[in-house]
């Protein structure tokens, strides 16, 4: 289930913009062979001196890391050409990915074009220069969350990415809510060359094609074990997993062991009751208080955490998304409100059997008026439980 990858309108969207750059670099700097063949062997490399890298952003297990995926997938595969008149062959490659590791240095990132020998100069110089024989015509960094830890992490992450831009590639860098917060608290000239550019990939919204194309896509991993139908099912599915497609993974395999425990004969299927199980399991805790946290953002429209940058963009949300997203999301949470508050006025038979409270009225000649006792001031215990449970809505 891991592996299941729908492509929304949104990646879609974000694609097209990565292939447009690629493909405009292509045509700016290999106008013919002639040319091509000529800065092979020049001595310094015709790529722009510097290129201000473009970040793709967005909550954790949203989609970030199956994009660059998709993005190796739809570039042309690595190969040969072969440029007269001697017919000389010239490896060709259209992306260089960079996945940077706990302890990956500048070095470390640069050595599959830069080599490992010499400064870090003499590697950006050579990066460049292979760069260009090879055609790469786009720089891809993901996995950049893992700088983050270091006390040095800022200083880090910046040196990183500018010397990624001196590359002279049009360079992408995938990151976390976390790692903009970073980048926000560095002088003016980094946050102009950083954050200039930036491409938010959100959640689906409840009501969407996408979201219903994509949760249809994980349950036909196993259709005759996931009852769930992704038309009608959706928007509550949304309700557990913030449209979070890491969250819906999980929601779906511990919906499965719950089910799967349930039975003694191996005969069992999922259904939208076992969604909610999961969502309330102590394995699904984590995610749970992740998706509140991010649900009441969408509804009050600002950081109600200051401790969780990683759940907080800091620039806003696509125009085209927040406002539908945000309605979406309240309208869904004033009706569970309304259900747990009817819910919590009906006695316990009453919910026992799922029917309204069925009121008379008397039509006596007198009746006798009953003095209710006054209920006691609420103390601070109480009105914590209460503010907690209506959290948990």
């Amino acid at each position: 289930m891991q592996l299941v990858f729908h492509p929304t309108t949104q990646i879609v969207d974000i694609l097209h913009q990565l292939v447009s750059r690629a493909y405009g670099h292509c045509l700016q700097l290999y106008p013919d062979i002639q040319s091509f063949t000529g800065n092979v062997y020049r001595q310094d490399s015709p790529l722009p001196q510097f290129a201000s890298p473009a970040c793709i952003t967005g909550l954790a297990g949203v989609g970030k890391s199956c994009l660059a995926s998709a993005l190796e997938r739809v570039l042309p595969s690595d190969g040969y050409v072969a440029c007269p008149p001697e017919s000389s062959k010239f490896p060709m490659r259209s992306l260089w990915r960079v996945d940077v590791q706990v302890r990956s240095s500048l070095k470390d990132m640069l050595a599959p074009l830069g080599g490992s020998e010499g400064s870090l100069g003499d590697q950006l110089k050579t990066a460049r220069k292979r760069a260009y024989r090879d055609g790469v015509a786009l720089l891809l960094a993901d996995e950049f969350q893992f700088l983050t830890a270091s006390a040095s992490a800022n200083t880090r992450i910046t040196q990183t990415l500018l010397s990624m831009g001196y590359c002279g590639l049009p360079t992408v860098y995938v990151a976390n809510h976390s790692l903009l917060h970073r980048l926000l608290r560095r002088p003016q000239e980094d946050r102009d060359r950083l954050l200039a550019d930036l491409m938010i990939l959100s959640p689906d919204t409840p009501e969407s094609d996408d979201w219903s194309d994509t949760l249809a896509a994980l349950i036909a991993v196993s259709p005759e074990i996931f009852r769930i139908n992704p038309k009608t099912d959706a928007p509550q599915f949304h309700r557990y997993c913030a449209g979070i497609k890491r969250a819906a993974v999980g929601l779906l395999v511990e919906g499965y062991r719950i089910a799967r425990s349930q039975t003694n004969d191996g005969r069992f299927t999922v259904n939208m009751e076992h969604i909610q199980s999961a969502y309330r399991s102590h394995l699904f805790f984590a995610h749970r208080i992740d998706i509140e946290i991010v649900t009441q953002q969408l509804i009050l429209g600002r950081q109600v955490d200051n401790k969780r940058n990683d759940l907080w963009c800091p620039i806003g949300q696509p125009d085209r998304l927040h406002p539908k997203l945000t309605e979406e999301m309240r309208q869904r949470r004033d009706l569970r409100l309304t259900e747990e508050i009817q819910r919590a006025a009906t006695s316990g038979q009453e919910r026992k059997t799922n029917k309204p409270v069925n009121r008379t009225h008397h039509t006596g000649e007198s009746s006798t008026v009953v003095k209710l006792p006054r209920r006691a001031r609420p103390d601070a215990e109480t009105l914590r439980t209460n503010a907690a449970s209506l959290r948990d809505l």
